[in-house]
Order: structure tokens, then C-alpha cells, then sequence
């Protein structure tokens, strides 16, 4: 019984350790994204900024 409560104790300990260094290692993504729509006959160039726009505010802010 005293062995299992050690097991669980130290089962516990590990876990909390382990969360705690992955919260640690995080980091932040700063990316900057350009669409190259220079190849592409579309009169409407606000299409692919708004696409620029979209994925660099997705990729900071997730």
C-alpha cells in the first residue's frame, strides 16, 4: 500500500513536471507573409492582400 501511494506521489510529481517544462519551451511565432500573385491575371489585387492580411494575423495570434 505504502509502495503504491510513493508510485502515485511520484506519478504526480513527474506529470507536473513535465507540463511545467513544456510551458517553458513555447515560443512565439513572428512571421511575415507575402503572396506572390505576379503570375496570376486577376484585376482585383485586394483579394491577395486581404490573403496576406489573413494568414500573418492567423499565424501571430495563434
Amino acid at each position: 500500500m505504502r509502495s503504491l501511494k510513493i508510485f502515485c506521489m511520484r506519478s504526480i510529481t513527474y506529470s507536473f513536471l513535465l507540463l511545467f517544462f513544456f510551458k517553458l519551451s513555447s515560443q512565439q511565432l513572428n512571421c511575415e507573409v507575402v503572396v506572390n500573385s505576379g503570375f496570376i491575371n486577376q484585376t482585383e489585387k485586394e483579394i491577395f492582400n486581404n490573403l496576406e492580411r489573413n494568414i500573418e494575423s492567423f499565424f501571430k495570434f495563434k
